[in-house]
């Protein structure tokens, strides 16, 4: 019997990805993916369950969110809502306030004092098959003019989360609220999902605050990506115990971007059980 895999956080050239969506799906066909969610940042690929030839797409969207936490403080959360019964149109209006121009010429100002002459135009000409202006196309314009070897050089020395010179979107960019947008995601018929809890920057204690915050939100199924292809033995493991007192359901994601990542593998019954507390609703989501 063929064993089943599940990956729900991928990308396309709709937003930061390397691939087309056909190209992403061709490739999850031919490394024996069962289902894939589709979670474009802030678009949707897609807007209803898709099956091609024994697989399964998801429609879904990686939703920048603005969370506030210690003294007043701002960062930008990434939630993914997944859809498994189809999307609503009228969800994308969430994000008709999001305007990046200013982020974009920010962080052009810090570059181009760093002696790394860039202009908007040449942003905008990387990658124009993307329907938001975004980071990557600045990463991508660093590229083509070889201030960068690569992508991830780009990001990590420049103008990455880890970067010294990195720029928060939350001062420049308006974002629906983390609390908004999982009542939003949960309206409209889907399933929130915390992405990459270590991504942001924060101790584990702010971890942890992230956390008891976002269960505060709603009684609502939630569900936080436990199983992320970036993290350690260690950090799953901790995800894992943190999910179980939350109450959270367990997610899987590659969080894929180019054609070299490989896919995860998530166990069917992750799905499942987002599945049944979708149906369900209540406080406890997964069959102990």
């Amino acid at each position: 019997m063929r064993k089943e895999y599940v990956d729900l956080h991928l990308h396309t050239t709709n937003s930061d990805g390397e691939q087309t969506l056909e190209q992403v799906v061709e490739a999850a066909r031919t490394a024996g993916m069962s289902w894939i969610a589709l979670t474009d940042h802030n678009y949707f690929s897609i807007y209803e369950p898709v099956n091609i030839e024994g697989l399964e797409l998801i429609p879904g969207a990686e939703f920048s969110t603005s969370y506030e936490y210690g003294t007043g403080q701002k960062k930008e959360i990434h939630v993914l809502g997944l859809f498994f019964e189809g999307v609503n149109r009228e969800l994308e209006r969430v994000w008709d306030c999001i305007e990046k121009d200013f982020w974009i010429e920010a962080i052009l100002k810090v570059i181009n004092s760093l002696g790394y002459p860039l202009t908007m135009q040449e942003v905008i000409a990387c990658n124009t098959e993307a329907k938001r202006l975004s980071r990557n196309q600045v990463a991508k314009a660093l590229v083509k003019k070889e201030y960068a070897t690569d992508r991830d050089d780009a990001m990590d020395r420049l103008i990455g989360n880890r970067s010294p010179y990195y720029i928060n979107p939350v001062d420049y960019v308006k974002y629906i609220s983390l609390s908004d947008c999982v009542q939003t995601i949960h309206r409209y018929g889907g399933i929130p999902v915390l992405a990459h809890p270590f991504h942001y920057g924060f101790t584990i204690e702010q971890v942890e605050e992230l956390a008891a915050y976002y269960r505060s939100i709603t009684d609502g199924p939630l569900a936080m990506e436990v199983y992320y292809s970036k993290y350690s033995e260690k950090e799953i493991q901790y995800l894992e115990s943190l999910a179980d007192r939350y109450g959270f359901l367990p997610s899987v994601g590659s969080d894929r971007h180019k054609s070299s990542q490989s896919f995860a593998r998530g166990e069917k019954k992750l799905l499942e059980q987002m599945k049944h507390a979708r149906l369900v609703g209540g406080k406890t989501y997964t069959d102990k």
